[in-house]
């Protein structure tokens, strides 16, 4: 039975970690090799590969020192920004491990080169690592890939199977739900999940995974076309794109 376990690093990143075939696993986003090398060690497991879903320090500073431990691949977007990579991927590529195979999303819009990782696998449902594009209850900001590009990405994840779990970069979930609660602060469906992801953080337990279904049902920013969400910012007319940018604009000066 493979194991997904996540390294909570740097305050409130999560690196994944999925274990395979017994004692083989790879890595989503290593922001610090230490706590990723520590657990291997603890549990006996030999590292495999390296995923970056995009450029940002916070996730690919670990690359380094896990291939010079371990002599793991490093693969991801962008060879350019994250000159680390021994493989640069593109949009649908593909990548079997064992009876496992991953596939590559293009998703840009945090920045300009995001990927996020789709997993199929048959001992369980399937699994997406968002990286920063796609939060529980939320969306990354915008650094370089431009707001259309962002929402392009978001409608394209939300095409996936609703039972797909969803693994994000940060544990930013309450914060995100409260957020949204200020636009559409009368949401039952949004309250409960609300309280439910206070619940988590209050027991020391990470709000992650959610899937694609809750997220289309709660992440604000997959409900720009709903009608309550137009009506609250008085855009009733408007098309679900402006929405969005209007909701990314109100996010990055939420407090």
């Amino acid at each position: 039975m493979a194991i997904i376990d996540y390294v909570p690093a740097l305050g409130d990143n999560y690196i994944y970690i999925y274990r395979y075939e017994g004692n083989k696993a790879f890595v989503v986003d290593p922001g610090d090799a230490d706590p990723v090398l520590e657990y291997a060690s603890r549990n006996g497991i030999e590292i495999k590969a390296v995923f970056n879903t995009h450029r940002h320090f916070d996730h690919t500073d670990g690359n380094d020192k896990l291939r010079e431990v371990t002599g793991c691949e490093i693969i991801g977007p962008d060879k350019g920004r994250i000159p680390t990579l021994d493989r640069v991927i593109h949009d649908g590529d593909r990548f079997p491990f064992g009876p496992i195979e991953i596939r590559v999303i293009s998703t840009p819009g945090h920045t300009e080169s995001d990927v996020c990782y789709f997993m199929t696998r048959p001992d369980g449902d399937p699994v997406l690592w968002t990286g920063d594009t796609l939060f529980v209850g939320g969306c990354g900001r915008l650094y370089g890939g431009g707001p259309k590009a962002l929402f392009d990405s978001l409608i394209r994840l939300a095409s996936l199977p609703e039972e797909t779990l969803v693994f994000c970069g940060h544990e930013y979930g309450a914060d995100n739900l409260r957020y949204a609660l200020t636009i559409e602060p009368n949401n039952k469906i949004l309250q409960a999940r609300y309280q439910e992801l206070l619940d988590m953080r209050k027991h020391s337990l990470p709000t992650v995974p959610s899937t694609i279904g809750v997220e289309k049902r709660t992440n604000i920013f997959l409900r720009a076309g709903v009608r309550e969400v137009k009506s609250t910012l008085g855009m009733d007319e408007s098309e679900p794109f402006d929405v969005f940018v209007e909701l990314r604009r109100r996010k990055d000066v939420f407090k």
